[in-house]
């Protein structure tokens, strides 16, 4: 690996500097990521051989994640394996399978990142915005144009770095 991780993370920081980012602010990016980074490694089973239903194989995997987001761990756990949901005017509990459960996983992963990297861009563009309307803003140019993040998603910017 050619990247050069101290360096890396000392430049950024310089960049959270020069644009006036508060410690508060950058501790609650590196929460957000490193949370999203836990979600990841809960590990699922079924709860029987003749039951599909899911439960967090050690809730210790869990507890990183949950520390980080502000909740509890065992709360974390249940909605995660037995969400609540609503059926016409009820709420009911609701077992969920290992792939049920890794599925909402992902997508609460997925909604952190894109929150987060909204609430980034909006962060910069304010920063840069000195009262001169659409003159400062975040995008990326590609071989097809600039992509401008007000107008286009996450999902725009994964693309185009795959590509």
């Amino acid at each position: 690996d050619s990247m050069d991780d101290q360096h890396e993370f000392k430049s950024m920081e310089e960049a959270f500097e020069v644009l006036g980012f508060e410690k508060d602010e950058k501790m609650s990016l590196y929460r957000t990521v490193a949370a999203i980074l836990h979600l990841g490694n809960i590990k699922l089973r079924a709860k029987s051989s003749r039951d599909d239903q899911a439960e967090v194989a050690d809730p210790s995997d869990a507890q990183k994640a949950s520390h980080l987001l502000g909740i509890k761990v065992d709360e974390l756990c249940k909605s995660l394996v037995r969400p609540r949901i609503k059926v016409g005017n009820e709420w009911v509990v609701q077992g969920r399978t290992t792939e049920q459960v890794a599925f909402s996983i992902s997508a609460i992963s997925m909604a952190l990142y894109e929150r987060m990297f909204r609430w980034l861009v909006a962060r910069v563009n304010k920063t840069l915005d000195y009262k001169m309307h659409n003159n400062y803003f975040v995008g990326v140019l590609d071989i097809a144009g600039f992509e401008i993040f007000d107008f286009n998603s996450f999902e725009q910017l994964c693309i185009n770095y795959t590509n």
